[in-house]
């Protein structure tokens, strides 16, 4: 069994190699890694802003849960 899974695992890495025009072996060359960054840019994730403790304690008031939890406890007051 494990001769079938090897084998099918070599053809998709060769066959994604193929499509990513790149040697598994090698890698990429320098040109081609610039040439890459030009077209599809650098590999980085771009950052989020983040919402302050304000932000997030407004947009929970609106919440169902929060309006039935603060209906309840003015009661008890």
């Amino acid at each position: 069994m494990k001769g079938k899974t090897n084998t099918v695992d070599n053809q998709q890495s060769v066959s994604i190699s193929s499509y990513l025009n790149t040697n598994i072996q090698k890698g990429l060359d320098e040109n081609e890694v610039v040439q890459r960054q030009k077209v599809f840019g650098l590999n980085e994730i771009e950052k989020q802003k983040r919402k302050s403790f304000f932000q997030m304690f407004l947009s929970q008031l609106g919440e169902l849960m929060s309006m039935l939890l603060f209906s309840k406890t003015s009661y008890s007051l």
